[in-house]
Parts: structure tokens; sequence; C-alpha cells
């Protein structure tokens, strides 16, 4: 599971995507937030990361997002 939250919602129009990356390859782990939202979960969508892996978290905007922190939470299970 993945939620994510932002200190200033994207705007109208536009969107901020969160995507947990395993050994630089996208995972089904993502999410998305736009217009006026400031947070979004992914509870139902899970990634199975091989011991040892590299995990990083792409996260990619429209160009008109204004500046915010991105808080992200992941789950083990």
């Amino acid at each position: 599971m993945a939620a994510v939250q932002l200190t200033a919602a994207p705007g109208a129009g536009n969107s901020v995507s969160v995507t947990l990356r395993d050994d630089g390859a996208d995972t089904a782990l993502s999410c998305t937030i736009a217009n006026a939202a400031t947070s979004c979960t992914n509870p139902s969508t899970n990634a199975t990361i091989a011991a040892a892996s590299t995990l990083s978290i792409e996260v990619t905007s429209t160009l008109l997002t204004p500046a915010t922190s991105v808080l992200v939470g992941l789950e083990s299970r």
C-alpha cells in the first residue's frame, strides 16, 4: 500500500504522480493527486520486491504545479 500527501494542492488541471521503482523499473505501486486534492492512497495494489533491491521513488508533475512538499508512506506486508 502507498499513501501520498502534498502540502499544497496541484491546482486545477494539474497533477503530481508518485511511483515506487525497483532497481530502476517502475512497479505497479503508484498514486496520482490532481486538481484540488492533497492526498491519495493505493490500498489494493502491491509490489513484490526481491531482497537486496534498490528502491527509489519517482515524482512527476505537470508544469504548472505549485511548489509543494511530497510525503510518501509505504507499508510492508
